[in-house]
């Protein structure tokens, strides 16, 4: 604490003088004490603290004679100190001349430890012969480099001056030189220097527990709670049982304990672990293991053989490790399996790295995530659930901005420089981080935010070419993350298949999950590519157990990402990226965004997880109108007739609205070029104008619709909406270019208007593959017809549910989820995906486009039920009176009702619980549904094969386990006495759980509601 104002001092000294002489002389004893031993730690920045006075901020501005001499002040003028022979020193850079050094001098207002920071560069590259460098603390030269005239990316201090010990009124130089001439000698260079604290374990010794942060402990080998050593007074030494011991800098286990040297945090802050271990006996034995833990996290570890006197340096690798205040840091040495000749020399050094940089903290409920700014980067110190209270960055993880660009054929290393933060608390925590770029001339603005409950902290990045001219980004240079992560026991890497239809690698496994033992690798392709594939959803998670974990969102339409571990299978990089070939352009005045990341964890298992990042997924991140109406998603309704005649005919004899139906869908082979030669669509006509994709015309054929396109009238008043079928690009736009995204949207915004359409149904290329421009585009044109009308809504296809990413979740109503057509096996492929993709989106989004008219009323209802899973569309003609088809309409009307009334509410914002294993044909298989505003909830359940008999137990997920339930059962409602009032925990795992009798025959289901 200091005393800032005359005011302040003037205030506490009048009222004293009442007490007279001796407590005043007492009072400015103490004030004069106090007032000698308060200053503040930094950071000292030298941009940040110039002035027009000498010495103002410890700052002073000076010139010695070139070779040597006294230093001597310049004088401030025109915003500049200057010299007499041209010589400047700015706020920030620096020039010298012919016979002067330029010199930057700060002194050290009291004792202590400092950090000096900072890069130094040439800024004019036009010429001349470079400059030297050199930082100097009074008379001795501490640092120095010769920096080529050319040289923009220069050289930092930081490594080399983290630990400068200074006495007050210490000089701290800062000295360029001309290097022989003059010319073309501007100079960057712009230090902070900040004083930290540091704690040597032999200068700290003690022979009291905790004396100077130190404690001395063991534990047994293999592992175990950590207990103190007895002090020896005769050997001067911390002992144990069995002959281990722990002096000042030197250590020996035993065999049966290891000996842990604990250093306790006294505050939160990043620190350094420096220092060397190696062996001080080598006269044989087998070596030692010599450990670094952060609480029970393993932070470093090295075997060092029984001969090596040289051992291991902890500085390049722990000296950036944020800790809590009360975190322990053990220096644990292990005897390698035999104790004889096991003496070791470690004498760490803890240091923290005080004051250089702010920090914030961005919380939700179940993500606590700590960011602060290293080496001019951003870096996560801290990433845990709070309540599980794993952190998963026990070493700070340095996050990368983009570190190649080209202009032209010239790639450029950006020297990015943090200029400072913008904090927005109005809905959560928002920071802003802002970086520029000298060479080429950049701003990048980094958004980080954790709003409000539940789920992730989110990440956005986009950088502004102010170059003047164009600058490419390579596809693998675009790194939306590369977080380093520790877990604390093995953990299982999930993901999950795109599944857009059957023909996917993949589709029947649906969840891939990997071991991540030692040396593991795991690449992944995100993909746009409307063929099938080898694709995941860009979102994976790592799982420790079903105890904790930790998920990643990547949210571009297509990229990359690679999971992998190196020696230590605990330690987990995790990097995310645009791709491996291409490139982007980006022409000047414009920004590049690059794709956005989120980052969660999570206490209990996966679906646990998932859910905590669907439920912030649906209160921020959704479609704002399918969240705003209660009536979305739609029931919809598919019609294979592509003219007006046949339309109008249609709907007169089926009286859709009055059965529950609120949108009906028309399909491709209404257009001028959607038929294929010979299709019974063609009417024997010739097709000139067909294309293989069709679509691309978006003009209905004359001969069907000679009124032109007038089926959203005909839908109107037949009281539904319309879901229009308008494929691929409009007369093949190029999205790439603004002219191709203004002819789409000038094309889609008259036919939305004219045609009287409610949904876009897309489907095929409606982008290239793996092209960014186009995809941007693409979001252009429909962020265009959000913001333009209001009544617009956008159905997702594209020959299937192969564009499945977080950007186009925010903007669709619902997607086609998989596209394998209308038989008992599609049923079965809808199931398949939606247990899969269902980890990542909510359920109301992904839609179920079966609605076959298929034989048999238990595989109609088992086909309708499939619909029950998200969103809903069915098909098919009940015009006729029939008994079957007239069964089948009462069925389909009272299962119209029953989503509505139930299901749909259910699903608006459900938690989701995979109850049973992936479908795959033979077996049980079923999902949960719960809605916790609502305290209601579902179960669906399906038996697909006449093999098998009753269903598994089926435990409930996600209920109180105090509170009591009763379960409905739809079909076999003779069981509804037995689930009545029953407590949550009976329900769940531990307790009895559900069974249900299996019906015969094939394509047996049920309904459970949970009230």
């Amino acid at each position: 604490m200091t005393i800032k104002t005359e005011a302040a001092r003037i205030n506490l000294r009048t009222p004293l003088l009442s007490y007279g002489g001796i407590a005043l002389a007492c009072f400015l004893a103490f004030l004069f004490l106090f007032a000698s031993r308060a200053f503040a730690s930094g950071p000292y920045s030298a941009s940040a603290g110039f002035s027009s006075t000498q010495g103002q901020n410890q700052w002073y501005y000076q010139q010695r004679p070139v070779g040597g001499g006294p230093f001597t002040d310049l004088t401030y003028t025109g915003g500049a100190w200057r010299g007499g022979n041209g010589n400047w020193l700015g706020a920030g850079s620096m020039h010298p001349d012919n016979s002067y050094d330029v010199v930057l001098k700060w002194t050290a207002p009291a004792a202590g430890t400092i950090s000096i920071t900072g890069t130094v560069r040439k800024n004019d590259t036009g010429g001349g012969n470079g400059v030297v460098a050199a930082v100097q603390k009074n008379g001795t030269v501490l640092w120095s480099k010769t920096i080529a005239f050319n040289d923009s990316t220069g050289y930092n201090t930081n490594a080399d001056l983290s630990s400068v010990a200074v006495a007050a009124g210490d000089a701290i130089y800062f000295i360029v030189n001309n290097n022989g001439e003059y010319t073309y000698d501007e100079t960057d260079w712009d230090p902070t220097i900040a004083y930290v604290d540091s704690w040597t374990a032999s200068a700290g010794f003690s022979n009291i527990q905790g004396q100077n942060q130190w404690y001395y402990q063991q534990r047994p080998i293999g592992g175990g709670a950590f207990t103190n050593l007895t002090y020896s007074g005769g050997s001067g030494v911390w002992v144990g049982g069995n002959g281990n011991w722990l002096g000042g800098g030197a250590i020996h286990p035993d065999n049966t304990n290891d000996v842990a040297l604990k250093w306790v945090a006294p505050r939160s802050g990043t620190i350094c672990i420096s220092g060397n271990v190696h062996k001080n006996d080598t006269g044989g034995g087998n070596g030692v293991v010599a450990t670094v833990q952060k609480n029970v996290a393993v932070l470093w570890s090295r075997t060092i053989a029984y001969n090596d006197s040289t051992g291991y340096s902890t500085n390049a690798d722990l000296c950036s490790v944020y800790v809590s205040a009360g975190d322990a840091i053990y220096f644990i040495v292990n005897n390698n399996g035999d104790y004889t000749h096991d003496e070791t020399g470690w004498n760490p050094t803890i240091a923290y790295v005080a004051g250089t940089m702010p920090s914030w903290h961005l919380n939700t409920d179940d993500t606590n995530l700590t960011l602060t700014i290293s080496g001019n980067r951003p870096a996560i110190t801290q990433l845990k659930n709070p309540s599980q209270n794993w952190d998963w960055t026990p070493v700070t993880s340095v996050l990368p901005l983009l570190d190649r660009i080209y202009i032209g054929s010239t790639a450029y290393t950006p020297n990015w420089s943090y200029q400072g933060a913008l904090v927005d608390t109005s809905s959560g925590t928002k920071v802003t981080l802002t970086f520029v770029c000298t060479t080429p001339n950049l701003t990048l603005t980094q958004v980080w935010w954790a709003r409000p409950g539940a789920g992730p902290v989110e990440q956005t990045m986009a950088i502004t070419n102010n170059t003047g001219g164009n600058v490419t980004y390579q596809y693998s240079d675009v790194v939306a993350a590369d977080l380093t992560v520790s877990a604390d026991n093995n953990a299982t890497l999930w993901r999950f298949a795109r599944q857009s239809m059957a023909g996917d690698p993949g589709f029947n496994t649906g969840v891939f999950k990997q071991l991540m033992g030692a040396s593991t690798t795991v690449p992944s392709e995100i993909s746009n590519n409307f063929d099938t594939g080898p694709y995941v959803l860009p979102f994976t998670m790592l799982d420790v157990n079903a105890v904790h974990g930790l998920y990643f969102g990547y949210t571009w339409d297509f990229g990359r990402f690679t999971n992998w571990t190196s020696g230590n299978a605990y330690r987990i990089r995790n990097k995310f990226y645009l791709g491996d070939a291409g490139s982007v352009t980006i022409v000047n005045g414009k920004a590049f965004n690059v794709p956005g990341m989120f980052f969660g964890t999570y206490k209990g298992d996966t679906d646990d997880g998932s859910n905590k990042m669907k439920k912030w997924f649906w209160n921020y991140k959704i479609t704002p109108t399918l969240k705003a109406n209660a009536n979305e998603p739609l029931t919809e309704f598919g019609i294979d007739l592509y003219t007006e005649g046949e339309f109008s005919d249609f709907l007169s004899r089926n009286p859709l609205a009055s059965w529950g139906v609120e949108m009906i869908k028309e399909d491709a082979y209404y257009t001028t070029d959607g038929v294929p030669p010979g299709s019974p669509y063609a009417n024997g006509q010739p097709q000139p104008n067909y294309d293989p994709f069709f679509g691309w015309a978006w003009t209905p054929a004359p001969v069907k619709w000679p009124n032109g396109m007038t089926l959203g009238t005909i839908a109107h008043n037949n009281g539904v909406k319309l879901s229009l079928y308008l494929a691929n690009r409009y007369n093949h736009a190029n999205l790439a270019t603004q002219a191709g995204r203004d002819s789409q949207k000038a094309a889609l915004q008259s036919r939305f208007d004219n045609w009287q359409f409610d949904y876009w149904r897309s489907d095929m290329e409606f982008e290239p593959t793996g092209d960014y421009l186009s995809h941007e585009g693409f979001l252009e044109v429909l962020d265009y017809m959000i913001a333009n009308r209001p009544g617009f809504r956008w159905e997702n296809c594209s020959a299937g549910g192969s564009k499945k990413s977080f950007d186009l979740l925010q903007r669709q109503t619902v997607m086609t989820t998989e596209d394998s057509g209308g038989n008992p096996g599609s049923i079965l492929n809808y199931r398949k995906a939606f247990y899969a993709n269902s980890y990542m989106i909510n359920p109301v989004q992904l839609k179920d486009d079966n609605g076959e008219d298929l034989p048999g009323m238990k595989l109609w209802e088992y086909e309708m039920r499939g619909g029950f899973l998200g969103a809903w569309m069915w098909a098919g003609d009940y015009s006729n009176t029939d008994p079957v088809t007239v069964d089948k309409l009462n069925s389909y009307k009272a299962h119209l009702d029953l989503y509505k009334t139930k299901q749909r509410p259910i699903l608006r914002g459900a938690d989701v619980y995979h109850v049973l294993p992936m479908p795959d044909g033979t077996h049980w298989d079923g999902m949960q549904f719960f809605n916790a505003s609502m305290n209601k909830g579902s179960v669906l359940l399906f038996k697909p094969n006449s093999g098998v008999g009753n269903s598994p137990t089926i435990y409930l997920k996600g209920l109180d386990p105090n509170a009591r339930y009763t379960l409905t059962f739809q079909d076999r409602t003779t069981l509804n006495a037995s689930y009545s009032n029953v407590l949550g925990s009976q329900l769940m795992a531990g307790g009895t759980g559900i069974s249900v009798s299996g019906n015969a025959g094939d394509y047996d289901s049920e309904i459970i509601w949970i009230n």
